[in-house]
């Protein structure tokens, strides 16, 4: 008898201990921090046990979505950087980004610039961090672990020694002061992969100032082919059911053919999803009753935060049901009235992807998932290695200031993805 009350006893206590950290963690994911001091123990404690909370990695792979495609440090004169190199840049970014959070986190109004006045910055020592898509300041700014209610949408972040911070917008750069002058970052555990912007060398006038040229740049770039996951097909190794059960149908809910059996349409009472042989899948709520909820808690279903969870696991999930190793990076948000669309697009080893239609589009209105449109493909290793132009000899050619250099995979007809230096606005 004493030995069952001993091991009774023994089970409670486990489980109590168990709860304290549980407690401790739903407790600290709804607390506001905007008043505790950023130094603070208690600060870096909420930032340590949230960061999972509140989206910090939301690519499909280890490193954090804010992580930039591009990415440098420039230090007496001195730059140095990496892009389009996981490896590379996630040293960095590690390196730089609370630093970068910080200035995004600062409170005042960003004022209209001009081309001149960023290329006069960019001479100046500084951080700068460049995405492929325009993201909004206030998700940046949470997934570096801060806090900013700025809907601003950038692709460059540069924050230059006198604390001024730069953005690009769809209307133009825009600066504002931050106050940040000075950064602790000890440049000797950085890999050194000496740089330029384009601002700093008459030779390269006609292309946009923040570009990146380096020394050792990439001149070969493995070719993928791509293939067409087949969900319809119970041997082509991906998973129908984990697929439905990502928009929560169940394998056995009703169904019909379309287009002669190249599209399965699954039927619940007010949503249906096409899945189709060519790596369409489109999921469509025709009620609110139909969509899936953002939140169960009404006080954060509208948060952006909370929106950007549920895009991300959906996305997720529907790339582990078909096998897909590639990452997936947030392309863009764009908002109409109560409407907010989520573009991805595809990566593959850091370089992003370039198709006709996006990887995936998620529209949310009224805390709900209305509808998910998906273009699968699954990319393979070809064993083949394509030359890139260099980006100095691209930089060169260049006759818009207003364009920048970046690397993307482009398709041709055979399906084959190749890496290729293209122009940007």
């Amino acid at each position: 008898m004493q030995k069952r009350n001993r091991l009774k006893n023994l089970i409670l206590f486990i489980l109590f201990v168990a709860m304290v950290p549980l407690t401790a963690l739903a407790w600290l994911s709804y607390l506001d921090t905007s008043s505790v001091p950023e130094d603070s123990i208690f600060a870096l404690l909420y930032q340590r046990v949230t960061y999972g909370v509140s989206g910090f990695e939301i690519k499909t792979g280890n490193n954090p979505a804010a992580m930039p495609t591009r990415i440098a440090i420039k230090n007496e004169g001195i730059t140095n950087g990496a892009q389009y190199h996981e490896a590379s840049v996630s040293v960095l970014y590690e390196a730089m980004y609370q630093t970068i959070g910080k200035a995004l986190a600062k409170q005042g109004e960003f004022q209209s610039t001009d081309l001149a006045d960023l290329k006069q910055s960019l001479k100046l020592d500084g951080i700068y961090f460049g995405y492929e898509g325009s993201l909004p300041i206030s998700l940046l700014s949470n997934w570096m672990g801060q806090t900013s209610k700025d809907e601003i949408a950038t692709d460059i972040i540069w924050l230059d020694e006198n604390g001024t911070l730069y953005i690009h917008t769809m209307n133009g750069f825009k600066k504002k002061s931050t106050g940040i002058k000075k950064w602790d970052i000890d440049l000797s555990k950085l890999p050194m992969n000496e740089c330029i912007f384009a601002a700093d060398d008459d030779m390269f006038q006609k292309i946009r100032p923040d570009t990146l040229i380096f020394e050792n740049d990439i001149v070969q770039a493995e070719k993928y082919s791509a293939s067409i996951p087949d969900f319809l097909d119970a041997q082509n190794g991906t998973s129908l059911t984990n697929l439905l059960s990502a928009f929560s149908y169940d394998l056995d809910v009703n169904r019909y053919e379309e287009n002669q059996g190249q599209t399965m349409v699954f039927v619940e009472d007010y949503s249906t999803i096409h899945i189709s042989k060519d790596g369409t899948v489109i999921f469509n709520a025709y009620a609110n009753e139909g969509g899936i909820d953002v939140s169960s808690d009404p006080e954060y279903a509208n948060e952006l935060t909370v929106q950007m969870d549920l895009a991300i696991t959906l996305v997720r999930e529907v790339q582990n049901s078909m096998g897909d190793t590639s990452q997936a990076m947030l392309y863009a948000i764009t908002q109409n009235d109560e409407e907010k669309v989520f573009t991805f697009i595809q990566c593959i080893g850091g370089v992003p992807v370039k198709t006709e239609t996006p990887f995936a589009q998620l529209v949310i209105q009224n805390n709900k998932l209305m509808e998910a449109r998906f273009q699968l493909k699954s990319f393979n290793q070809t064993g083949i290695q394509t030359p890139v132009i260099p980006t100095r000899q691209a930089a060169a050619a260049s006759n818009n200031e207003l364009f920048r250099l970046m690397l993307v995979y482009t398709e041709d007809e055979q399906m084959n993805f190749t890496a290729q230096c293209v122009y940007r606005f």
